[in-house]
């Protein structure tokens, strides 16, 4: 899959500590894992997070992963 970024495109940022901590809340131990690719080196990815639970997900949407950055709010960065 090659993705062109726009400048509405963005990505979370995540804080694995915050994460971890409130998966453990629920009652879910995670595995984060660095998972890149040759077009995507900064993937990573939650593993053993189950099936979804709602009220875990408003906890990270709220917590670890409140963050999230437009790609056109990145010095230097060019729309597509």
């Amino acid at each position: 899959m090659n993705i062109k970024p726009k400048d509405k495109c963005g990505f979370a940022l995540g804080i694995v500590g915050e994460i971890k901590a409130t998966c453990a809340s629920f009652k879910k131990s995670i595995r984060i894992v660095h998972e890149k690719s040759s077009n995507n080196p900064a993937y990573a990815a939650v593993r053993q997070i189950g099936p979804n639970n709602l009220d875990l997900m408003e906890a990270l949407a709220k917590g670890a992963w409140r963050s999230v950055v437009l790609n056109a709010d990145v010095d230097g960065a060019k729309s597509a």
